[in-house]
């Protein structure tokens, strides 16, 4: 069974930028979502999460600097 991955990210953050690279050279399809670029109407994914921009496999969060 495929896991659902999902990358909860700023299009020009360098951090999401490495992990959609590497999501790239491994062939792994996965589903980028956007997140508002003004921290303070991030509440919501940060609410959910406690982090953003966030990595999501499955239900699992993964989050990292």
């Amino acid at each position: 069974m495929p896991m659902d991955l999902e990358l909860w990210q700023v299009e020009r953050c360098a951090a999401s930028h490495r992990v959609r690279r590497r999501l790239c050279e491994l062939a792994l399809a996965y589903l980028a979502r956007p997140v508002p670029v003004a921290r303070e109407d991030r509440a919501e994914l940060e609410h959910a999460t406690g982090v953003s921009p966030v990595f999501v496999a499955g239900s699992e969060i993964i989050a990292g600097e």
